[in-house]
């Protein structure tokens, strides 16, 4: 009988190590499944902000592409400018001198009478005047009483000539900012330095975006945070229920890991 006992005693010692040792391995098992969890939430986090970041990155690059697109139409640069600006300032100097050195004609009428001034027939009456400037020959007829030629001088041929290259000169580099004069010019660097500013400001956002990282580099980030997270989300067990976020995790896995702890601990006073 006393060895029927003791055969009945190791049986029993020996079936609650057996379930002992099954309850630790359930406790194994539950706390690399809560770990699991964890990692699971914190990819899924690590994805909503790559997510962004991949957003931001989208938007910073179609900003780029419309700024470069809106550069790219902007002729007038400041060097441009500073050239407009002093083309029309030997306009404005060129046509002050030519006022003050050119002849004018004035013709004050004493009674009704008709003048042609080249081949341009006025009819004026009593005390009416007429005034233009002399630009070339001009020619003035009183029909049937007087015929007068009026021509420019030298000097004033030069000055006026000086005054037309002045103005091809303004043209042209209006021409070549694709403007019609100084003040639309202005307005063109100004546009061009808005529209440097928003590129600068894009691109500025598209590197933080990125944090060191290229397009390519990113998105090979995202794709594989992507598949890592679909693929827990089809082959996790549906209980116990995920936990509701990252910090709820890390409390179940951290209950998990105590629970695990003290069956080794039972475990290994037993033996």
């Amino acid at each position: 009988r006393a060895e029927a006992g003791r055969s009945h005693a190791r049986a029993d010692e020996a079936r609650r190590a057996c379930q002992s040792l099954r309850d630790q391995v359930k406790a194994i098992d539950e706390l690399v499944a809560r770990q699991r969890d964890v990692e699971y939430l914190r990819d899924r986090d690590d994805l909503a902000r790559l997510q962004a970041r991949r957003d931001g990155v989208a938007a910073a690059l179609r900003g780029i592409e419309e700024a470069e697109g809106e550069l790219a139409t902007i002729r007038v640069d400041a060097g441009l400018l500073e050239e407009l600006d002093a083309a029309h300032e030997e306009v404005v100097r060129a046509q002050a001198k030519l006022d003050a050195a050119s002849t004018s004609l004035r013709v004050e009428a004493l009674g009704p009478v008709g003048v042609e001034i080249d081949s341009t027939r006025h009819d004026l009456t009593g005390g009416e005047t007429l005034e233009r400037p002399v630009l070339g020959p001009t020619e003035i007829t009183v029909p049937g009483a007087v015929r007068i030629r009026v021509t420019p001088g030298v000097g004033e041929r030069d000055l006026r000539q000086a005054l037309d290259r002045a103005r091809e000169r303004y043209r042209t580099l209006c021409e070549r900012g694709g403007v019609a004069d100084l003040a639309q010019a202005r307005q063109e660097l100004e546009r061009r330095r808005d529209v440097e500013q928003r590129l600068a400001a894009h691109r500025e956002k598209l590197a933080r975006e990125l944090g060191g990282l290229t397009v390519e580099q990113l998105q090979a980030e995202h794709a594989r945070l992507t598949a890592r997270v679909g693929e827990y989300e089809r082959t996790r067990p549906a209980h116990p229920p995920l936990p509701v976020d990252l910090e709820a995790a890390r409390q179940a896995a951290g209950q998990a890991q105590d629970r695990a702890r003290e069956l080794r601990a039972a475990l290994a006073e037993a033996e």
